[in-house]
């Protein structure tokens, strides 16, 4: 368990650094192409909710795929972090331009919190992290929220989403690691549904 932890935080620092280099200009265009592949799945194109995760730092842009999502009419949730007790709720937004503000962990957030959707009525969850691989199997930012919050979908559900730079050979799996059912990248989609966890 320790050996995969160490693993994990190495993975973590390497692909951090590399995705912190990317100019803006490469991450726009990159985070376009990544919209054009998202948009393109079939699950995407049959949710009705689907929740987002809002930028943060040198993240793929995914404030223009909200409103996007949200000008063909399907219903938009972002996650707010709770710390007590520690868990992620989903909120649905309608104007992330004016609707965000940023939280406490320096990410943005909606401001009211009364229009919590649960997640049985979510159709899609599009996830973050520093590194994909082939398997489903992520590594984010060690804070464990979305480990716990992915436990109420199934895995076809789940759809990483992240530079092809991100996606490595193998990334270390722990016991309750969660695997997602395709990754999105800016060069391709990859399926993991039918892969066997490494």
């Amino acid at each position: 368990m320790a050996k995969e932890t160490g693993l994990k935080e190495t993975i973590r620092r390497k692909l951090k650094s590399l995705r912190d280099s990317i100019t803006e200009k490469e991450r726009r265009l990159k985070s376009r192409l990544i919209k054009k592949n998202l948009f393109g799945l079939k699950e995407f194109k049959n949710a009705n909710t689907v929740m987002f995760f809002v930028s943060f730092g040198s993240e793929i842009e995914t404030i223009n795929m909200i409103k996007k999502a949200l000008g063909s009419k399907k219903k938009v949730v972002v996650p707010c972090v709770m710390k007590n007790p520690k868990r992620i709720i989903a909120v649905e937004i309608t104007n992330p331009d004016t609707e965000l503000d940023v939280s406490t962990y320096g990410i943005l957030e909606p401001k009211n919190r009364t229009k919590e959707v649960l997640p049985g009525k979510i159709d899609l969850v599009l996830v973050p992290g520093l590194g994909f691989d082939s398997s489903g199997m992520r590594v984010g930012y060690g804070g464990g929220y979305y480990d716990l919050w992915l436990k109420n979908f199934s895995i076809e559900k789940r759809i990483g989403a992240g530079f092809d730079f991100q996606v490595i050979s193998k990334i270390p799996a722990e016991e309750n690691d969660l695997r997602l059912g395709k990754i999105v990248t800016d060069k391709r989609v990859i399926d993991c549904s039918t892969t066997e966890r490494r």
